[in-house]
């Protein structure tokens, strides 16, 4: 009597497959659902660019511009150099550490939406700084609450880009990445100008919250990947992407794919296609028994009824429901071309197909890991199960990933110290436009991370040497200001911190998915962010207590060179590490 129910079972299951694929027939070709919409890598693409780089300008450029208000700041609220430099590690620190969050928020509610969010928030903040009454309030509205926010601008911007390229990621990538170093360019002066003409720094502040909400322009462009035109979409089963793994307990599911070369399953299902998947479907039964076919044939008659007539709503629904964190390589800057899951596939969508991200999601008891099915999607989009993928601690269990983290913790720690003190080092030696070393750092950073983009993308560099160089010029950078006595000194070390900082900061994905694994990536920047987030909060206040105890900026500036060494030390260590550990 069960077996009779079971073949009962299958034979609904085989027709209502059939059935289903008959009422989508709307043209010889046809896009997966579990696919993503393919990159234009132009086009609406530049657009997002323009406003990514737009965003990173604002954002960074008004935190490296903190050290052009750290005067007035100290004398409103009459402490020390260290103590409100908490203020401006908050706000660089906290925007790093919700990474994570932001990044689940952008995967359930989009980018464009978080973006729009962040420049509300941030624009608040500052308005709300201004109505402080003591510096632990200013740090709650400037630091923690303006961090959040330019946490919500910040990571949409530099994700979204990744989405609308492959082939020309590492350029717009790059040229996105490089508004940190013009707004620095632009913000210190700025700045300069709004502090001596409003006659404050709270109407500066009022006039930087107006500059942020230019961001909702910029998060409003931010509109979801498109389907090309004239594509019929419907909803497919998922591709078979790991020989060895079934995609699912339903008849269609039996027809063999290459897992190496993913193709669209066709439409029209033939007699002889059904009766050998229904001939598999009976050899496997026994290895599946405790899966309800059940529940299958009813989540097939709704989707047959949810097709029926729907291809034209089923773009828009698609068009908003992609979670933009499906990518494994989603927050890769390089060019997708050097890495070796591209080099295995025979073709970009193949490739494309291949790097979609592989969560561990379960129907029954089997583990699906061939794409998402549409009742798997609203999971997809959960915030759960990314802030799960990029806090997994386990990999804390790796020494080649401890080691590139503990040199982040102290590389970060020193890096803010020129934003925040070489203005002020240089007005104590009455150097006449201070300000403009900001501006220096910035100009010299922007042309630094477009070379160091080019140079990294060449197969025979070494990304993490050229990071380690890096590191080493910011050591001697910082390490000789205390030497500098004129503005030409001044600027040389200004110039070779912007060279250094650069490649620092614009290498982290590339080095990650060189020692890592691409598969690992999502995970290792989401901790190690986390890393750099805890050093930026700690690291200036640190070094500015070491001015406000010898009332000298020569010890700050050597122990953050020395930071800064410590950290190309363990950089070099490294692939030392990795090496050891595969032998």
């Amino acid at each position: 009597m069960e077996n009779k129910q079971t073949d009962n079972n299958h034979e609904e299951a085989t027709r209502l497959t059939v059935e289903y694929q008959d009422t989508n027939k709307a043209g010889d070709e046809a896009v997966n659902y579990n696919e993503l919409p393919p990159p234009p890598d132009g086009g609406y693409g530049w657009v997002i660019v323009i406003a990514s780089f737009f965003c990173n300008c604002i954002v960074d450029g008004i935190v490296y511009s903190f050290g052009i208000f750290l005067d007035d700041f100290c004398k409103y609220f009459d402490v020390g150099k260290g103590t409100i430099s908490w203020a401006g590690s908050l706000l660089s620190g906290v925007y790093m550490c919700v990474g994570p969050i932001v990044s689940a928020l952008a995967n359930k509610y989009g980018c464009r939406a978080v973006c729009i969010a962040g420049s509300i928030v941030a624009a608040l903040a500052f308005t709300l700084s201004t109505l402080s009454t003591n510096v632990k309030v200013f740090f709650i509205t400037y630091g923690v609450m303006g961090g959040a926010g330019f946490g919500m601008i910040y990571l949409p911007a530099i994700v979204f880009v990744g989405y609308y390229f492959e082939k020309k990621r590492s350029l717009a990538t790059g040229i996105a990445v490089c508004g940190s170093g013009f707004g620095a360019f632009v913000f210190a002066p700025l700045s300069s100008f709004l502090l001596e003409t409003l006659g404050g720094w709270k109407s500066a502040n009022l006039v930087l919250a107006c500059i942020l909400l230019c961001c909702i322009v910029c998060g409003a462009l931010m509109r979801p990947l498109q389907w090309p035109e004239g594509a019929n979409i419907r909803e497919l089963q998922p591709l078979n992407l790991d020989p060895g793994v079934q995609c699912s307990n339903l008849a269609i599911d039996r027809i063999p794919t290459n897992s190496a070369l993913p193709t669209i399953v066709e439409t029209k299902v033939s007699n002889s296609v059904v009766n050998r998947s229904m001939m598999e479907l009976k050899v496997e039964e026994k290895q599946r028994s405790r899966l309800n076919s059940e529940s299958d044939i009813e989540r097939m008659r709704r989707r047959k009824s949810s097709a029926t007539g729907s291809n034209k709503a089923s773009r828009t629904e698609l068009d908003k429901a992609v979670p933009v964190m499906l990518r494994k390589d989603v927050f890769y800057s390089g060019s997708v071309q050097n890495l070796k899951e591209f080099q295995s596939q025979k073709s970009l969508t193949a490739y494309r197909n291949s790097i979609i991200s592989l969560n561990k999601l379960h129907t029954g008891e089997v583990e699906n890991r061939q794409g998402l099915k549409v009742e798997e999607m609203d999971e997809a989009k959960g915030c759960s199960g990314i802030l799960g993928s990029l806090m997994d601690v386990s990999l804390l269990k790796d020494w080649t990933f401890m080691f590139l983290a503990v040199s982040n913790l102290f590389g970060m720690a020193a890096l803010f110290v020129p934003f925040f003190y070489i203005v002020d080092s240089a007005k104590q030696l009455n150097i006449e436009n201070p300000s403009s070393l900001i501006s220096i750092i910035g100009i010299t950073n922007t042309f630094g991370r477009i070379a160091c983009g080019y140079v990294a993308d060449f197969p025979a560099v070494n990304s993490l040497l050229l990071n380690n160089c890096c590191l080493v010029l910011c050591a001697i950078a910082l390490a000789a200001v205390p030497l500098c006595t004129t503005y030409a000194m001044y600027m040389i070390a200004s110039v070779v911190f912007g060279i250094g900082l650069a490649g620092y900061m614009s290498l982290t994905s590339i080095i990650l998915v060189d020692l890592l694994g691409l598969d690992k990536l999502t995970n290792a920047f989401g901790l190690l962010i986390m890393f750099r987030g805890a050093a930026a909060i700690f690291g200036a206040p640190l070094i500015g207590g070491i001015y406000d105890l010898t009332n000298s900026y020569s010890a700050s500036f050597f122990a953050a060179g020395g930071l800064f060494g410590v950290a190309a030390v363990f950089s070099f260590l490294a692939p030392v590490v990795a090496k050891f550990k595969k032998s």
